[in-house]
């Protein structure tokens, strides 16, 4: 087309194009080479742009448009010079004006220190297995069934040091878990672990581990009383932790003399010696299945509760109760005792049930009484601490003693 024939056309082209070109030049982003200009001091080592291209973006919290640029660099490290830094970050500029892009700052993504020593593979796994639980999650240590097959160092460990007091590896662990309630699988499970510590020479005091996607193999299937009936390996680790606890063989023939022997051992005995008192008269629903040494949640409950009250407060269950508590006996049946502390202002009630016995010559023995509740009432009133004050001895406050 011979535009001169258009003057009125070539002329609209003509300024299309000059405010095309004026458009980009008001609004021109940096160059790579501005960027990595930008980037360099006397602390870089070096520095490269990441493959990605750089993208506008309107930042809401400053109301301004931005253009951003990724950044790797590698930076000095002043305390040691055997090791570096490895950024991995954005070169943001604003737009100002709507005439140019100015540098405002460069936003860090993560840090890596390179040339850092890892500890040894016998110090990290020492660090993991102090805390099973927490390394494996709750969840999976209560479903894992026995022993940990293998607990190992991954052979692509990734030690990376986040900080130079943060650093992570990856761990492989290898087990036989429930994974519902009818179904026994073979699991290998890669673990991430970040360690945490005060300082470069203190020792490790902390961590987290993030699971990988895990494999499963060799899937059964059982009834849910044989899967039920596996052991964990919460349980073997707890059986094995209890295995140097005593319980004595305590047998009582009445809620009584039951409820009595307890309050004795409350007045007496320590929070330890009570808590091994219950674990020989609680009853099986306060167990853990299978364990006569392990409290279930509820029975650790029940326990915790009672020393707590009885051993801490304003005052204790000895200042509270005498070694021979009052019974009442009207309240009282043969498997619910009520006994009243000094005054009547304290309370405890013990409720009991029969358990085992078996047979003898084919007769139903009675069994021994076991504890199924306990009820304390500590008073805790300031008239009721100045009453149990008020007692210039023991023996004035329980006679006989």
């Amino acid at each position: 087309m011979n535009l001169s024939l258009f003057p009125s056309l070539k002329s609209q082209i003509c300024s299309a194009l000059v405010a095309i070109v004026t458009a980009v030049t008001l609004n021109a982003q940096p160059t790579d080479e501005v960027v990595l200009n930008d980037m360099t001091n006397p602390t870089i080592i070096s520095v490269k742009l990441t493959p990605k291209n750089g993208q506008k973006q309107w930042n809401s919290d400053y109301g301004i448009w931005e253009y951003v640029r990724g950044v790797e660099a590698i930076k000095k490290y002043p305390k040691d010079e055997n090791v570096t830094i490895k950024i991995l970050g954005d070169a943001v500029y604003q737009m100002y004006g709507e005439t140019d892009y100015k540098y405002w700052k460069f936003r860090v993504i993560s840090n890596e220190y390179l040339g850092m020593d890892a500890p040894s593979s016998e110090d990290l796994m020492a660090i993991v297995e102090s805390d099973l639980p927490k390394f494996l999650s709750p969840y999976w240590y209560n479903r894992i069934i026995g022993e940990l097959g293998s607990l190992y160092i991954a052979d692509d460990p990734k030690f990376t040091w986040h900080t130079t007091n943060s650093m992570s590896f990856n761990v492989v662990a290898e087990y036989r878990a429930r994974t519902s309630d009818i179904h026994v699988e073979d699991i290998v499970q890669p673990i991430t672990v970040r360690l945490y510590r005060e300082n470069e020479e203190s020792e490790w005091n902390n961590f987290i581990s993030t699971r990988g996607q895990q494999k499963s193999l060799n899937r059964a299937e059982y009834s849910r009383d044989e899967v039920k009936s596996m052991k964990t390996l919460a349980f073997l680790v707890e059986e094995k932790k209890a295995a140097s606890i005593e319980v004595p063989d305590l047998k009582f023939e009445s809620a009584r003399d039951l409820a009595l022997a307890l309050s004795d051992k409350l007045v007496n005995g320590t929070p330890e010696e009570v808590e091994v008192f219950l674990l020989a008269t609680l009853a099986p629903m306060h167990k853990v299945e299978g364990s006569e040494k392990q409290f279930s949640p509820f029975g650790q409950q029940t326990v915790s509760q009672l020393i707590q009250e009885a051993f801490t407060g304003k005052s204790t269950y000895r200042e509270q109760f005498c070694e021979q508590p009052f019974v009442d006996e009207q309240r009282s049946s043969s498997k619910r005792v009520y006994l009243s502390g000094i005054g009547k202002r304290a309370k405890l009630q013990v409720a009991c049930q029969q358990y085992g016995g078996g047979y003898v010559d084919g007769v139903k023995q009675e069994g021994s009484f076991k504890i199924t509740t306990i009820q304390i009432y500590m008073a805790k009133k300031a008239d009721d601490m100045e009453f149990f004050n008020s007692f210039s001895s023991r023996s004035k406050a329980c006679p006989g003693e």
